[in-house]
């Protein structure tokens, strides 16, 4: 029992040992080629633009001056037939069918008027984005390669491992 004990003990240390020798420092590598990774990225935009439209509108104002100009030519000339009581009655009369004849005359004109609206639309705006450089570099002799956020420059940082085999 105590020779397995033993044997445990002196793997353990063994082991550790292995591990307590692997060393880690910082050093720089060259650079051999760096290309841009390009995606298209679509920013989608609005246009927007002012036209001229024509639009109908019926004449409010036309029928109420037709109405007064109508009432007032009707009673001006149902006065002019008739007499006595009949002339007032014609006076009545013509004047209102004037207003109605003049509110339909005013009224049922349209009008057409240039009104300015304005259109938009989306639109597709593709554009090419970088997002990051693909680097190949060389280090003690040894081609490498790796995606990096930013353009590296002439030599990039690595950290080298040296463990025992």
């Amino acid at each position: 029992m105590k020779t397995q004990f033993k044997t445990l003990i002196a793997a353990a240390l063994a082991l550790s040992a292995t591990f307590a020798m692997a060393d880690a420092y910082p050093d720089y590598a060259r650079v051999v080629s760096s290309t841009a990774i390009v995606q298209r990225v679509n920013t989608p935009r609005q246009e927007c633009w002012t036209e001229n439209q024509q639009v109908q509108t019926q004449n409010q104002a036309g029928g109420v001056v037709g109405s007064i100009i109508g009432g007032v030519a009707g009673g001006v000339l149902g006065h002019q037939v008739g007499g006595g009581r009949g002339k007032d009655v014609a006076t009545v009369a013509g004047a209102i069918g004037g207003a109605l004849i003049g509110n339909e005359v005013g009224s049922g004109q349209p009008q057409v008027q240039n009104q300015q609206v304005q259109r938009c639309r989306q639109v597709d705006a593709w554009q090419d984005q970088v997002t990051g450089y693909h680097v190949t570099y060389d280090y003690k002799g040894r081609q490498f390669s790796a995606n990096l956020p930013q353009q590296p420059g002439d030599r990039i940082p690595v950290e080298v491992n040296v463990t025992p085999r």
